[in-house]
C-alpha cells in the first residue's frame, strides 16, 4: 500500500496536473511578433522605426523618443494602448497585412494621425 500512495505522489498526480495545463492553455495564442525595423511615412519624409517587444508589450523608438504600448485582444481585434508620453491613454486598432502595419487611430488624446502605415525596413 505504501508503494501504491508513491507511485500516486510522484507519477499520478504531476501527470495529472501537466494534462490540466496542456488541456487549459491549449487555446492560448501568443500575441503577433512585431519587433524589429520598420519605416513609415510621416510628414511626406520615411522616418525609421525601431519596435522592442517582450510578450505583449512594445516599446517604440521614432525620431529619438521612445513610447511604451500594449497589446489588447479583445473583439477579435488587436488594439494598442499607449502606456507612457503625450500620448498615454490613446487606443488604435492594429491591421497586419503582408509586411504592413496599420494603426488606425480609435481614440485620440493627442495629436496622433488617422492612419499610420508601417512597413519592413529591408535593411
Amino acid at each position: 500500500m505504501r508503494t501504491f500512495v508513491v507511485y500516486l505522489s510522484l507519477v499520478a498526480i504531476p501527470l495529472l496536473g501537466l494534462v490540466l495545463v496542456i488541456r487549459h492553455g491549449s487555446g492560448l495564442e501568443a500575441p503577433p511578433s512585431l519587433g524589429g525595423a520598420w519605416i513609415t511615412e510621416l510628414r511626406h519624409e520615411d522616418l525609421r522605426v525601431e519596435v522592442t517587444q517582450s510578450g505583449r508589450y512594445l516599446s517604440v523608438r521614432m525620431e529619438g523618443v521612445v513610447q511604451s504600448l500594449e497589446l489588447v485582444h479583445g473583439d477579435q481585434r488587436t488594439k494598442i494602448l499607449v502606456g507612457s508620453g503625450d500620448c498615454a491613454g490613446s487606443l488604435a486598432e492594429l491591421r497586419r497585412t503582408d509586411g504592413e502595419l496599420a494603426l488606425l487611430a480609435l481614440e485620440r488624446t493627442c495629436d496622433l494621425p488617422e492612419r499610420l502605415v508601417l512597413r519592413r525596413d529591408a535593411r
